[in-house]
């Protein structure tokens, strides 16, 4: 019960600016790195899931919805981590774990 209070609680900010100042921006939903790191828009939905949250909750089909609309050409999506090489790769596997995330949600 408190964990899903907990997913109610930031699925309900996605999108806003954090509480903590150090991670204050709301670019930050928008930093992913594989693995797992930081909280982003990436990890809250991977968790969510898990936690028995569904495709019809507004907030999640908004989190979806942004990871679909920001795919890029190339199939992958953007890190939020500028470039170099050691970022290029990281993009592979952030966009696996994306890709794994939607199927979660789309294909239960």
């Amino acid at each position: 019960q408190t964990a899903i209070k907990a997913g109610e609680l930031i699925k309900n900010r996605f999108f806003q600016a954090d509480k903590y100042a150090d991670r204050k921006a709301v670019a930050y939903w928008f930093k992913f790195q594989y693995p797992f790191w930081w909280g982003s828009l990436l990890t809250a939905l991977d968790s969510l899931f898990y936690l028995g949250f569904e495709t019809g909750d507004p907030d999640i089909d908004r989190g979806l919805d942004w990871l679909i609309n920001n795919q890029q050409e190339n199939g992958f999506w953007p890190t939020g981590y500028g470039k170099s090489e050691s970022i290029d790769d990281n993009k592979a596997w952030v966009s696996l774990a994306i890709c794994r995330v939607t199927k979660r949600f789309y294909y239960r």
